[in-house]
């Protein structure tokens, strides 16, 4: 029992080094180069290291001591001034931050105005955490990545949809966040009951002052942000902003002929986002990016389309009509006879319909043969090949009915009486008797002729 309270004792005992470092920088002027390590002539690369590592061992997740968290902030304020060229020409030239000032409880060197980070921000910026909550209002395109993960405000968003809704047009449901009056306290950022007093900070002048190495100025009040009240018991639900963030479903039109990866600028028709009213209306609007999936049967290009269309083998043997229904447009097509397969085929107009343009739908045909016939399709179908010659092959137990003509004598025939069956053979031409007199007289002339009896 004694080892165990001895353990947890040590364990417990604040890091006295730590403590040390806060106490000496408190008592005087902060050397920033030596809160990170680095001497006056160290680069940016050298200055962004050793706030990896001065960040890493103290932020409060992971390091547990008392002063961890001042240290931590005391690190991202040396960071802030040093990585900036003219924050760093100034602390080296005057000796102090530009920036320093007490007032706000997010760190040191925040102004109200500052559109830059806080320590843990900064650090979750940095390194990629995504961890912080951020406080601006709506502005395009601002940290997509950490606030794409529904931590803050975005304007950005995807629209996943399918090959066929990219053509015919869709409405896509969204659930955009969005920032409005806080429907607890309606504005008021007091908690209900509760009113705000003058700011004890200002003394409810609104202003207070800095000092920039020998010079002193006056600036907006870090206490109140410059409103001279101060609100003590603040509303829980907005925690004294006076805006939260809503989500609310909102459905998206997608126009005919969106492509994959495009984007359309949508403006939020504040009605229908049912959220409290302000004083000014405020434009709303999002970014939506298309995300098209990919189709197994057709492909863009362009304007037209392409895909397959499937005949039997009795239509693209003889011909006929085939009903076309496609994305854009339905009629009847005429399927020409004789019609193999990979013949091309254009349907005018039945494309994507964008803007006023129309492409064609581009079909490739492909002879759909039936895996199983009926007992009379299977006979006709033999019948079919007794009538095709050997030229491409032969039906495993089908014979050609010419087959059994040449097949009486194998020998050569002396003569053949059948005249379709000798033309056939011999490729000669079968005469008429008339012809074959005509040829005799003409024969007799011609010798007559010769031996000048004529």
């Amino acid at each position: 029992m004694m080892i165990r309270s001895r353990y947890l004792s040590r364990t417990l005992r604040p890091n006295f080094l730590v403590l040390q470092t806060v106490r000496t920088f408190y008592n005087r002027q902060i050397d920033y180069y030596d809160v990170l390590g680095i001497d006056k002539y160290a680069e940016l690369k050298e200055i962004k290291l050793a706030y990896f590592k001065m960040a890493r061992k103290f932020h409060p997740d992971t390091n547990k001591t008392v002063d961890a968290k001042q240290m931590f902030e005391l690190v991202a304020e040396a960071y802030d001034v040093l990585s900036d060229e003219k924050k760093k020409r100034d602390y080296d030239e005057t000796g102090s931050s530009s920036e320093r000032y007490g007032g706000r409880s997010q760190g040191p060197g925040r102004q109200s105005s500052d559109s830059t980070y806080t320590p843990e921000q900064m650090y979750s910026t940095i390194f990629s955490t995504g961890e912080w909550k951020g406080e601006t209002e709506e502005m395009a395109r601002q940290d997509f990545h950490v606030n794409y993960a529904g931590t803050d405000v975005s304007r950005e968003y995807i629209a996943n949809i399918s090959f066929e809704e990219s053509i015919t047009g869709t409405n896509v449901l969204l659930n955009v966040r969005v920032a409005g009056t806080c429907n607890k306290c309606m504005g008021s950022r007091s908690e209900l009951g509760y009113t705000g007093n003058v700011c004890p900070y200002c003394e409810g002048t609104g202003e207070e002052t800095i000092k920039t190495g020998h010079i002193v100025g006056r600036k907006e009040c870090s206490y109140c942000l410059g409103e001279k009240i101060f609100y003590k018991f603040k509303c829980i639900e907005c925690e004294g902003l006076g805006r939260i963030l809503y989500v609310r479903p909102y459905y998206v039109y997608i126009p005919p002929g969106t492509e994959h990866g495009q984007v359309m600028r949508v403006e939020i028709d504040n009605k229908v986002l049912d959220i409290p009213d302000e004083d000014v209306e405020r434009e709303r609007v999002l970014y939506v990016t298309a995300s098209v999936k990919d189709s197994p049967f057709f492909t863009r290009e362009g304007l037209d389309l392409l895909s397959y269309i499937r005949l039997s083998p009795a239509i693209s043997i003889l011909g006929g009509t085939v009903q076309y229904e496609g994305l854009t447009r339905s009629c009847d097509l005429s399927i020409n006879v004789g019609t193999s397969s990979h013949t091309t085929l254009v349907v005018n107009q039945a494309g994507v319909h964008s803007y006023g343009c129309s492409g064609d739908h581009v079909l490739q045909t492909m002879i759909k043969v039936p895996k199983k016939l009926t007992w009379r399709q299977r006979r006709r179908f033999l019948k079919f090949a007794q009538l095709e010659s050997s030229e491409y092959g032969s039906v495993h137990g089908v014979e050609n009915e010419l087959d059994h003509k040449y097949n009486v004598n194998p020998l050569t025939p002396d003569k053949i009486v059948n005249s379709v069956i000798r033309k056939a053979i011999l490729n000669k031409e079968v005469l008429t008797p008339w012809q074959i007199l005509v040829q005799k007289y003409d024969a007799c002339i011609a010798l007559l002729q010769k031996y000048n009896f004529i």
